[in-house]
């Protein structure tokens, strides 16, 4: 089982390795801090559909930094 800090460094680097080009992630279960949906602000403009159903460390600030660099994920589509 991974720590949360690996869980949380995976997402960061899986969000600036596929930058743009992510579109859909489902992180369901893994400790999501507000630096990963930072991360995911900052590189995946394209992200459509997140899934966070489970996750551990989701804040409204890490929300609203998602809504802000994600323009095109629908807030409908924020599964937590």
């Amino acid at each position: 089982m991974f720590t949360s800090a690996t869980q949380a460094g995976v997402l960061c680097e899986v969000a600036a390795s596929a930058g743009r080009h992510l579109q859909v992630l489902r992180a369901d279960g893994c400790s999501v801090s507000d630096a990963v949906l930072g991360a995911l602000a900052a590189h995946c403009p394209s992200l459509r559909v997140l899934s966070l159903v489970g996750c551990r460390g989701v804040t409204d600030a890490g929300l609203a930094m998602l809504a802000a660099g994600c323009p095109r994920c629908d807030a409908e589509q924020f599964r937590v």
